[in-house]
């Protein structure tokens, strides 16, 4: 008996200690351009202003690019993305 509750202590162990694994591995997601551009158009008004621009502004979406790669800049991110990389990074993920 003393040997099952030995076992079944371990398993919970075992089982804590993947939980805190997995945990981690969110936790400590690398960020990279492609995280920044998903978070820029999940934003609230973002994408509407991504797919049909802010007429009275004259924002186009090369314009709007342009800022994305600057707040990817903003983000630490050494590889620089010009604003036709993420154009084309948005566009395909239409």
């Amino acid at each position: 008996m003393y040997q099952q509750q030995q076992e079944s202590a371990q398993d919970c162990l075992n089982q804590t200690q993947w939980q805190g694994t997995m945990a981690n591995r969110w936790s400590n997601t690398e960020i990279n351009s492609m995280v920044v551009i998903i978070d820029w158009l999940t934003k609230e008004g973002n994408y509407n202003g991504w797919h049909g621009g802010d007429r009275q502004n004259d924002t186009t979406k090369m314009g709007i690019a342009n800022e994305i790669s600057q707040i990817i800049k903003d983000k630490g991110i050494t590889l620089e993305r010009q604003g036709q990389d993420i154009h084309v990074k948005i566009t395909h993920l239409e």
